[in-house]
């Protein structure tokens, strides 16, 4: 049960903004794919973001040219998915990215591991978990609003 728990909170940690999903090959068009194997090769400069992106991506703006052009790419894709979360996903994505600052580097290398093993494992095996670990989830908000629904009856 902890190996899940702490599998999921990993998973959403280390990847719950820079998630990016990649467009399968056959449904790009011939310029689409030229135009991603050059940026992976020169990296996106600061300039060809969108305004809503270097506004999302503003505390990396004086290193943006320094990095690895994979993980312009990766942070420009991650912004427009913050773009697109609603409030309440985007303050679940902050709270994961401080836990993940929190942890220890031997923690962190942890949960990158868990999360490899975890998308290593079949569709099926992985949906199988996200819904135990959902069910474990609501189970324990149900428990912890049992409780303070007791708390307060005391209190009347």
């Amino acid at each position: 049960m902890r190996y899940f728990k702490i599998l999921f909170k990993s998973c959403f940690v280390v990847f719950g903004l820079f998630l990016s999903f990649a467009q399968s090959a056959h449904a790009e068009s011939e310029f689409a794919r030229f135009e991603r194997y050059s940026i992976a090769a020169n990296g996106i400069g600061w300039q060809d973001l969108s305004n809503e992106q270097q506004e999302t991506l503003a505390p990396l703006r004086d290193r943006w040219g320094n990095l690895p052009a994979e993980r312009q790419e990766r942070l420009s894709n991650g912004a427009n998915k913050w773009r697109e979360m609603d409030p309440q996903q985007r303050e679940r994505a902050r709270d994961n990215i401080q836990r993940y600052q929190q942890l220890s580097p031997d923690e962190r290398a942890q949960a990158k591991e868990r999360l490899r093993e975890f998308k290593n494992r079949p569709p099926q095996e992985r949906e199988q978990a996200r819904e135990k670990w959902q069910e474990r989830k609501q189970d324990k908000q149900e428990r912890g609003n049992r409780g303070r629904n007791k708390d307060r009856g005391r209190n009347n």
